[in-house]
Order: structure tokens, then sequence, then C-alpha cells
């Protein structure tokens, strides 16, 4: 037995060294690899470039802009503010981990206002949708011409083919309520179950305005609501609205929801 000591002794110390090794190895490893440190991405959507630099640069993160030099235009956001990040805000990542974030463009661009005087509503409305132009108010005014565009303005002031307009921007529009005079029919279409942008496009078909809208309590999804009720009912019934010269088209309000379950009342 005594001829092994010296053996026992050396695989005892080989076998004590082994795990210290691998532990030590692992605790290494997991402290250079952070494995154990996640950071929270912040939601950097709506920031300028300062700030979303900050609050980057403050929990030991790194960023890319993507696009930098060539910069596209969205409405949605203010310019030169974060339109998109990833990964997105409030994922989990390593420390030292890049962040991808596009910048909106410094200017909003400009587009020449198209001929749309003496043109048919729906026509006007899809060229001016083709220059990133939208159409605001609908207004009736007295005119022989029913449904044609008469007028056309921006911030209450009057514009002409060709003048300069920001894209996106929202064009009133006046136009000719036909025989006979001081008054125009219309009818209010169903909206219910649509999303919001489809009722907005169908109610401007029908040359009705969108009046205030109503969204439930506790929504979170945003993207997905759709309209459940309107203040005025679909009934297929025509209406007749009485004016002297001029006058704002009917303002139709809309609730909104995710729940599809208020689709059946």
């Amino acid at each position: 037995m005594k001829k092994y000591k010296y053996l026992i002794i050396f695989l005892f110390s080989t076998v004590v060294f082994l795990c210290l090794f691998f532990l030590s190895s692992n605790f290494f490893l997991k402290k250079h690899t952070n494995h154990s440190q996640m950071i929270v991405v912040p939601n950097l959507l709506g920031k300028t470039f300062q700030e979303a630099h900050n609050l980057i640069s403050d929990i030991k993160l790194n960023y890319k802009i993507i696009d930098g030099e060539i910069r596209d235009y969205n409405p949605k956001f203010k310019v030169s503010t974060v339109t998109s990040q990833n990964p997105l805000p409030f994922d989990t990542v390593k420390e030292g981990r890049s962040i991808y974030i596009t910048i909106n463009a410094d200017n909003i661009p400009i587009t020449s206002f198209p001929s749309i005087s003496d043109q048919p509503f729906r026509y006007a409305k899809n060229i001016l949708q083709s220059v990133n132009l939208k159409v605001g108010d609908i207004f009736y005014q007295n005119d022989i011409a029913r449904n044609v565009v008469l007028k056309s303005e921006y911030n209450s002031f009057s514009i002409n083919k060709k003048d300069s307009l920001p894209i996106f921007s929202t064009i009133d529009l006046f136009i000719g309520s036909g025989l006979p005079k001081n008054q125009f029919e219309y009818k209010v279409p169903k909206l219910k179950g649509l999303l919001l942008d489809e009722a907005c496009n169908i109610l401007k078909d029908n040359l009705l305005n969108l009046g205030n809208i109503y969204i439930d309590d506790s929504i979170e999804d945003t993207l997905s609501l759709f309209v459940y009720k309107q203040s005025e009912k679909y009934t297929g019934v025509s209406k007749i609205i009485y004016f002297s010269y001029k006058t704002k088209a009917p303002l139709i309000d809309l609730w909104l929801t995710n729940d599809t379950t208020k689709l059946m009342y």
C-alpha cells in the first residue's frame, strides 16, 4: 500500500487541480463574456441623435447608423429623430452590443402642387396621393359642376399649380355641390370593422370628413385598431345638408378598439 501512496497523492492532486482549473476558467469566461450581465435596450424611437447617443453610451452599448448619408423622410416622426432601431426597445443584450438605428431626414422634402382645379374629386385625390399630398377637410360650395374641385387650400391659403409644398401636407378641397343650389346629397358609408386608414379613405371617397377619434381604454396594440362604432349610422339612405354659399362636409366620429366582441353589437 505504501508504494501506491505517492501515486494516490498525485492522482488526488491532479483531480483537485483540474477542478480548480475548470472552475476558475468558467468564472473567467462568464465574466469576460458578460454571461450573467444583460442590458435592457432603451426606447430610442422619436429621440434626437444626441439623446440616442447619450442613452446608448450611458449603458455601455454601441450604435451604428443605417444609411447615414441618404436618409428617407418618415412623416410619423420629427426630422432628425430615430425612426427605427434593432434590437427593439426593451430587448435584452450583452454589454458592448451594437444597436442599429435609422435617423429621419434633416428636412422635409418638397413637392410641386399638381393641377387639380376643375377635375373630378376622385381623380384629384389620386393625383394628390401620387405626389405624397393628403386630402384634408372637404367643403361643399355652390357650383353647377357637381363633385368637381373648385379651389385648393393649404393652411387656409389658396394654392395653385406648381406651388411648392412639403410632402405629406394636408390639402383642403372645395368641391361643387351641383344642382339644386344650397344643398348637397350624401350617404354615410358602413365603416364598422374597418381599420382606421381604410375608414378615412372611404369617408373621403364619400365626400365626408373624419371627426373625433375615440380609442378604448387600456389599448396597447394601436396598429390593429378597427372601427366598432360611428357617430352617424349606416342606413343606405341618402341625406341632404343645406347651406347658403359654402359649408364644411359633415363630420363622422369614430370609436376604435381591438376587441372583436364589440363587432357583435
